[in-house]
């Protein structure tokens, strides 16, 4: 087993853990030992399977995926990653989704930089259909947006949701990186700090 020794840069924000779906989400902040015992679980997770390099890392609590017949959140972490060549370039990106409790990796997969095909397609592109899908349909709105470290930051909510989410636009990829939090209103300006 190689150690977890990749060079590591963190892209995302607070980390949260859920459970449920949307409408019955309910939001528990990671303790900081687990907060430290996850980051390092996947990133060692990251080098055994992939090997040792340079990576720019970002996390997502929920996936908003199809379950049945319909869109829902569902409580995965997910590891969402870009592989640097020795020039500092883009050469593939990494995902792995991890069940949170049982902490089984359900899903493992490295894309060339286009992209990822059929899980792309399911998962990088899957944030849009949050404004398309279900009962957020007309409710979201744009709170903010600036540009930040080359990508857009963009607050949205809808009711008390309040959803925080980098999208950076790299020739024809387009990747997505955020945060997820079912808020109450008293917890917007906290949160839009943190961020």
């Amino acid at each position: 087993m190689q150690t977890a020794s990749a060079e590591v840069e963190e892209s995302s924000g607070a980390l949260l853990s859920y459970h449920g779906i949307v409408g019955e989400i309910q939001r528990r902040p990671l303790l900081p030992n687990e907060l430290e015992e996850s980051r390092t679980y996947l990133v060692q997770r990251l080098v055994d399977r992939f090997g040792n390099g340079s990576y720019t890392l970002g996390t997502r609590n929920l996936i908003y995926a199809p379950m049945g017949d319909r869109w829902m959140f569902v409580p995965k972490w997910e590891l969402l990653c870009t592989e640097l060549n020795h020039l500092g370039r883009r050469s593939a990106i990494i995902q792995i989704v991890m069940d949170p409790d049982t902490r089984e990796v359900t899903h493992e997969v490295r894309g060339d930089a286009g992209g990822f095909g059929e899980a792309r397609d399911q998962n990088v592109e899957a944030i849009p259909k949050v404004w398309k899908h279900g009962d957020v349909e007309g409710q979201v709105r744009t709170t903010d947006r600036k540009a930040i470290e080359g990508g857009v930051q963009r607050t949205l909510t809808s009711g008390n949701r309040l959803l925080v989410g980098t999208f950076y636009a790299a020739e024809r990829l387009l990747e997505v990186k955020g945060v997820f939090f079912e808020v109450d209103p008293a917890l917007s300006e906290a949160l839009a700090k943190a961020q």
